[in-house]
């Protein structure tokens, strides 16, 4: 008998041992996120770095991705299905759409789980967190994920600037007379009629929050300098002078007049080849791009070309870079995780992918395998072109939770002489630029206005685009101000108003 029972006891022992990682499979917690994902990225069961992230905190990763192009189309389906993954991604800010699911109960209430996350509260900054407090319900419903700070200014055809004797412009005036001299002076020497100064970039004439020609203007979320009134865009004292500014660049022949095609400005990509190819002599951009560029067209790039503040404040005397929380999207959690238990390792997660190692980890991908080496102070790795080749099919911005870390990205450059001349031209220019971190816009009328009248905003835009033209005159737009959108946004504009003063009053 002692012996049957000892050999029943051996095999329920190898039993138990076969059947140990199933059970522990078992015993990890699911969790299941929805992301818009580039095709080429594969986060399925067999990546590396996705199974080093479960190994570390016992979960199972379930990834449902869509790419860019269709993933606003399957969000929706998904969200109006009640089959809303644990964490989904919103490619956008505290917009509508975000405002109906909180208010329907459908993303969980953040307020009482974000104190108790070391990582996500050293990298999210209070105004991070505002920008997704929903006015419907009160409370904060999504986390952002934090990404680089668009600080505003231009590239400039530095031996452009040399050849005509030229000095780097600081004020509006100066920077129109070196644009007319772009324009008119054959800065490349070639003894054609064939250069512009400048050129407009897709978005930058209305988004007045990354905006390097309306930053001397003063537009943007603030008091009005002039008044001291708080106005939307329209009304502050600024908007006409902007719009006046540019109808004289583009009467004086200075701007592209190809800018006009994209409906509101050039695709960034079609700037930086006019520009490269000395077809411009300037274009707005953020000195956090541009290292990628020298890195894409090398030293002679780095020898020509410069970035430079944005043009004094009229009414300061300041040159001042306006931005709103460095934000790229947010992820939402679904209601649901209370009840069925999962939202402390949702939180979990979210947090060690916030932390340095965890933050490398989706970045950089694992040491040995994507990388030699990597030196997370000062932003810099040595791999292979196979080791970024496999990174790339495994990872990528879009699938971390927190794309710059203390307000850096992964790396400045692979390039070195790229992220020297980032650093020169850094140094050069952003200390001596007065910073102003705006609001994100969440007044409620000012959020509703664009779907109460969805033509108000594009009827504007049109006559600003005429009058910069040259189509319409200074009249033709303060007649349509004045008897077509100030009377149908006058509720929307004092309630912005009213929001503003109470944003900044609270920062007082």
């Amino acid at each position: 008998m002692k012996k049957y029972l000892s050999l029943v006891l051996a095999v329920l022992m190898v039993a138990m041992c076969v059947s140990l990682p199933a059970f522990a499979d078992e015993e990890k917690t699911v969790i299941t996120i929805m992301n818009r994902v580039n095709a080429e990225i594969d986060l399925g069961e067999d990546n590396p770095i996705i199974k080093a992230i479960e190994d570390k905190l016992g979960i199972d990763i379930q990834y449902d991705v869509a790419p860019p192009s269709s993933y606003a189309e399957k969000e929706q389906i998904v969200m109006a299905s009640g089959e809303m993954p644990d964490i989904l991604y919103h490619h956008a800010a505290a917009d509508a759409y975000l405002e109906t699911w909180a208010a329907d109960g459908i993303i969980l209430p953040l307020d009482d789980y974000i104190p108790k996350y070391e990582h996500i509260t050293a990298q999210l900054t209070p105004e991070m967190q505002e920008a997704f407090r929903a006015n419907s319900t009160g409370k904060i419903v999504a986390l952002t994920r934090p990404h680089n700070l668009n600080q505003w200014g231009f590239v400039m055809n530095k031996t452009w600037l040399d050849k005509l004797g030229l000095e780097v412009p600081t004020t509006i005036d100066e920077f129109f007379d070196v644009m007319v001299a772009f324009t008119t002076q054959d800065p490349d020497g070639n003894g054609k009629d064939d250069t512009y100064g400048t050129t407009i970039a897709l978005g930058n004439l209305t988004d007045y929050t990354n905006n390097g020609w309306a930053a001397a203007f003063g537009l943007s979320f603030i008091q009005d300098e002039s008044t001291g009134e708080y106005n939307t865009i329209p009304r502050m004292s600024g908007y006409l002078p902007y719009l006046t500014y540019l109808h004289d660049l583009y009467a004086a022949g200075t701007i592209d007049p190809e800018w006009v095609v994209g409906g509101n400005g050039l695709n960034p990509s079609d700037c930086t080849e006019k520009f490269i190819a000395g077809k411009i002599g300037c274009f707005m951009n953020t000195v956090s791009c541009i290292p990628s560029w020298y890195s894409t067209y090398g030293d002679q790039a780095m020898e020509d070309y410069e970035f430079i503040a944005p043009m004094k404040n009229i009414y300061t005397g300041e040159a001042t870079f306006y931005t709103i929380p460095p934000m790229w999207g947010c992820y939402m959690i679904n209601a649901d995780a209370e009840e069925n238990g999962k939202v402390d390792k949702i939180f979990e997660l979210i947090d060690y992918c916030y932390s340095e190692e965890g933050w490398t980890l989706l970045h950089m991908g694992i040491e040995g395998m994507h990388y030699n080496a990597y030196d997370f102070e000062n932003r810099t790795v040595d791999r292979t072109p196979e080791q970024e080749a496999l990174l790339a099919s495994q990872t990528g911005a879009q699938v971390t939770f927190c794309n710059y870390y203390d307000g850096a990205g992964p790396i400045i450059s692979a390039y070195p002489e790229a992220t020297e001349k980032y650093w020169e031209d850094y140094n050069r220019v952003v200390p001596g630029v007065k910073w102003v971190q705006v609001p994100y816009n969440r007044a409620p009328k000012y959020a509703q206005f664009d779907a109460d009248y969805p033509d108000a905003n594009t009827h504007l835009h049109t006559i600003e685009t005429q009058y910069i033209m040259g189509e319409i005159t200074l009249e033709d737009v303060e007649a349509f101000l004045n008897d077509e959108y100030y009377p149908l946004s006058e509720e929307m504009n004092e309630d912005y108003g009213i929001w503003l003063e109470a944003q900044w009053s609270a920062r007082d």
